[in-house]
């Protein structure tokens, strides 16, 4: 009786570890979808269609491609201003299509596009369960950096 005891108590936590371990894991299960956009003369948004592994939970954050320095790319999360050419960009996700739309508008309130020739950005937008937030409940969303490193981004 007493080994039968130590035998279940023994198994209990084997599995308690199992079961931790793997929630965890799927909590972390973030990822990148890195894309590129170009937008036209006349064009205020444009779409992009490749996320399709979501929930209706999930989190989706989309960063643009800023500068880089030494090597060293740098992301901004949206929505952003560029200051330069005075442009608004900013995303909007269809939880049920899993289309990602890019707006873009004069920051003055202007009517029209923004874009006088041919500009291609680059994006990432990363999926994060809603769950996993629960992991990094101080994180910064807003430095992709810290980001990257606390999902184990690529």
């Amino acid at each position: 009786m007493k080994y039968s005891i130590r035998l279940l108590s023994i198994v209990g936590i084997i599995l308690s570890f199992v079961f931790v371990s793997c929630s965890k894991n799927s909590m972390n299960n973030a990822k990148t979808h890195h894309f590129s956009l170009t937008f036209e003369p006349g064009d205020t948004w444009k779409k992009y269609s490749g996320i399709s592994d979501f929930d209706t939970n999930d989190v989706v954050i989309v960063y643009v491609w800023s500068a880089t320095y030494s090597g060293e790319n740098y992301w901004v999360q949206l929505p952003h201003m560029y200051s330069t050419n005075s442009i608004n960009i900013w995303p909007e996700f269809g939880e049920d299509s899993g289309d990602l739309f890019i707006n873009t508008t004069w920051a003055d309130g202007t009517v029209g596009s923004p874009w006088s020739a041919n500009t291609t950005l680059d994006f990432k937008a990363v999926r994060i369960p809603s769950s996993g937030m629960i992991l990094h409940p101080n994180l910064d969303y807003s430095d992709y950096k810290q980001v990257e490193k606390a999902y184990n981004l690529e």
